[in-house]
């Protein structure tokens, strides 16, 4: 114990443990509840979407709400003065949204939402410029596939009130709307597709209604 140690053993406890009283972090924290502005997902993450091809083959993808709700963070700032701390933080609480459906173990649709802060090393909780993207992708990591293939969207679809700099929105701009189209029969309103990549469709109403998948073009059955 303390009161049999050497007097300079003591000496060098008390100032260790007066060092770390004053070295200690405060608690968390919780500036607020964010949620999100805008909807782009109508569905709940259990539902199950066919897709067919120009012979009549058939494909069906089904999801889980255990993928649904993910319990998430905004840190704003760290008061030990760094953020790779998960405690001790200045932050606001979010719900991102993840949304997948499996063809089988290897492929699948996948729909992601998340709210980011524009100032990406926050000096304080002052530093609050939040936006909201989306992300919607059709991925196929079967061993049989070099590279992986990734056909994506990530949209903003909410800058909540604020102003995003240049560097911000061009990450976001590789994408254009075509007004009206049909597709295999079908037709549709406002489809989004990447302007680099026009095989990949995605409607606000119906999710993904296109994609190229073992060298086929697979259409929405509605």
């Amino acid at each position: 114990m303390l009161k049999h140690a050497p007097k300079g053993l003591s000496v060098l406890l008390l100032a260790a443990l007066t060092t770390f009283s004053h070295c200690s972090c405060p608690d968390d924290v919780v500036l607020g509840k964010v949620a999100f502005q805008t909807d782009m997902w109508p569905f709940q993450g259990h539902e199950e979407f066919t897709f067919v091809n120009a012979t009549g083959e058939e494909i069906s993808f089904s999801g889980s709400t255990a993928n649904v709700v993910q319990n998430s963070r905004i840190t704003m700032e760290a008061n030990c003065g760094t953020l790779t701390h998960d405690e001790q933080l200045t932050y606001y609480d979010v719900k991102l949204f993840s949304f997948k459906y499996h063809l089988n173990t290897s492929v699948y649709l996948s729909y992601f939402y998340k709210i980011r802060n524009a100032v990406e090393v926050p000096s304080s909780h002052v530093d609050t410029v939040l936006y909201e993207t989306f992300d919607a992708r059709f991925v196929n990591t079967s061993p049989t596939v070099n590279p992986t293939t990734d056909d994506y969207l990530t949209l903003i679809i909410s800058d909540r009130g604020n102003s995003l700099t240049s560097d911000i929105t061009t990450m976001y701009d590789d994408f254009r709307v075509i007004s009206d189209t049909t597709l295999n029969g079908v037709h549709y309103h406002d489809l989004i597709c990447q302007t680099k990549n026009a095989g990949f469709f995605y409607s606000k109403i119906y999710g993904v209604v296109l994609f190229n998948y073992n060298e086929d073009w697979w259409y929405l059955k509605r």
